[in-house]
């Protein structure tokens, strides 16, 4: 066995999910047989591409709970973007901190596995993983959206922004086309 065997590492083998929060899977084909996002269409081309159930309520934060969990809402405990706190009338905000299942990470990191999240809505407040894990929509604070919390200056640095600026964007529908 040569030097270069001995150096040379079994490849590994690698995961990635791309989600598109609010696209109809319509409007991606549409898209995609006109040849308007063909970077897009060349990720669907290598992997997999298909149209997925909603869960109920057809809400953002219940349906990136339940695709984290694999779970339904009543599993889960993430019901929509308020909720009532138990035994009383007043509202709360769920958030990552009250996900009563288990997420997908949590599960390849019981075999070993790293991984990086990248923007996952209803993800905050940031917490530890076996990787990174960078907050999505509705984070706040990217102090808090960020683990590990070493890569927070790094992020500031690039200019790196949780979601776009939607107050500017009712002014100016050009500018969110721009910004997102």
């Amino acid at each position: 066995m040569g030097l270069f065997d001995k150096l040379r590492k079994k490849p590994k083998s690698r995961t990635v999910v791309v989600g598109l929060d609010g696209v109809p899977y319509t409007l991606l084909k549409h898209l995609i047989n006109r040849g308007r996002i063909p970077n897009m269409a060349s990720i669907f081309d290598n992997g997999y591409f298909g149209q997925m159930s909603v869960c109920i309520p057809e809400i953002s934060s219940v349906s990136w709970s339940s695709f984290m969990t694999g779970t339904q809402s009543g599993e889960h405990g993430i019901f929509g973007f308020m909720d009532l706190q138990p035994n009383t009338y007043k509202m709360y905000f769920p958030n990552f901190t009250h996900l009563k299942a288990t997420t997908l990470w949590d599960d390849l990191a019981a075999r070993g596995k790293k991984s990086v999240i990248i923007n996952m809505p209803a993800t905050y407040p940031a917490r530890q993983i076996n990787g990174v894990l960078i907050s999505g929509f509705v984070a706040i604070d990217i102090n808090k959206a960020v683990y590990p919390p070493s890569l927070v200056p790094r992020l500031n640095e690039m200019g790196y922004r949780i979601d776009v600026d939607t107050m500017k964007a009712r002014q100016d529908r050009d500018f969110l086309f721009r910004d997102l």
